[in-house]
């Protein structure tokens, strides 16, 4: 039987989408041991990190930010325009 890698699932979830990214090597080990420590997928702890910092934005950038993903998804969805 296959041991689990610790801060890995076993299995992508079906509705989250691959995001690959680059990170400094400290800032990977540390990623990595949090996961270990929280018992989390590294995947998780990097998202509720992203989710702390949307919270702790500005009302101005936090509105600007959502005017520009909700217009990206209209397009990607090929909806169109509410105007």
């Amino acid at each position: 039987m296959k041991t689990r890698k610790p801060g890995r699932p076993r299995t992508r979830q079906p509705d989250l989408l691959v995001f690959n990214t680059q990170m400094s090597r400290k800032a990977k080990l540390r990623l990595k041991a949090l996961a270990q420590l929280e018992d989390k997928a590294a995947y998780i702890v990097l998202e509720d990190a992203f989710w702390y910092r949307w919270k702790d934005l500005p009302e101005a950038t936090r509105g600007a930010a959502e005017l520009i993903a909700s217009t990206v998804e209209q397009a990607t969805r090929g909806e169109p325009d509410p105007e």
